[in-house]
């Protein structure tokens, strides 16, 4: 039960930075989006 919770959370925390980067994409252009640091680089 454990590790399955913390996967949900893991999926929700996944969905929402995908969400706020799409938000971000469609306000800003490409050029910033370039400059900052993907998450996934980290």
């Amino acid at each position: 039960m454990i590790l399955f919770d913390l996967s949900m959370d893991y999926q929700v925390f996944v969905i929402s930075r995908i969400r706020e980067a799409a938000l971000r994409g469609v306000r800003r252009t490409r050029h910033s989006t370039e400059q900052a640091p993907a998450p996934w680089n980290r």
